[in-house]
């Protein structure tokens, strides 16, 4: 199902076979020249079906799509590798895009300043004040980032540590060995925390 949302700005729901949500929003901004698709769905048949519809049905051209991915769920990221041509350009947040390409360098910044630059070009045309989207790029990205934080055994107890000091620098080994002052044994015994 395709609903417009604003002018230019579309939402496609996507099905989530076997899962309790149901589904995935996939959003599209289209703007002159190039469009931006914001997170695809999981990589099924099912899905790959309702995406390429609802793309055909609003005229993207995938030779002219860039990808947008929220965070790093198959939900989110699955049909990209399909969908992506050899012209698109795919973003991630930085702690996600860290986790595809192993580090951040250089060429990381460029491709999110491309991102940024892309929405803020397509502002004037799309239907909320300009500097919106770069604010709430930063405000959902800061959210994910707590929500990840909370729902992770060792992040509540990262966060526990840090909220008795303003910064902490040091080696993972350090860092451990300062955990394991707060960490329950209990919790330390658990494999990968």
């Amino acid at each position: 199902m395709i609903e417009e949302i604003l002018p230019n700005l579309y939402t496609i729901e996507v099905p989530l076979p076997q899962n309790p949500l149901k589904a995935v929003h996939s959003y599209v901004i289209k703007a002159q020249g190039q469009s931006l698709i914001i997170d695809t769905g999981m990589n099924r048949e099912e899905c790959m079906n309702v995406m390429s519809s609802g793309l055909r049905e609003l005229d993207v051209d995938l030779k002219r799509a860039d990808f947008f991915i929220t965070h790093m769920h198959a939900d989110h990221i699955g049909l990209v590798s399909n969908l992506a041509t050899d012209t698109s350009r795919v973003y991630f947040s930085q702690a996600d895009a860290a986790i595809v390409i192993n580090s951040v360098n250089a060429n990381f910044w460029e491709r999110m300043a491309d991102f940024a630059r892309f929405v803020v070009a397509a502002e004037p045309a799309l239907p909320w004040n300009n500097g919106l989207f770069l604010k709430a790029y930063e405000n959902n990205r800061a959210e994910l980032i707590d929500i990840a934080l909370d729902a992770d055994p060792a992040g509540t107890f990262v966060l526990e540590f840090m909220d008795k000091r303003e910064e902490w620098s040091g080696t993972h080994s350090e860092l451990l060995e300062s955990l394991k002052n707060i960490v329950p044994k209990s919790i330390q015994r658990i494999k990968g925390i």
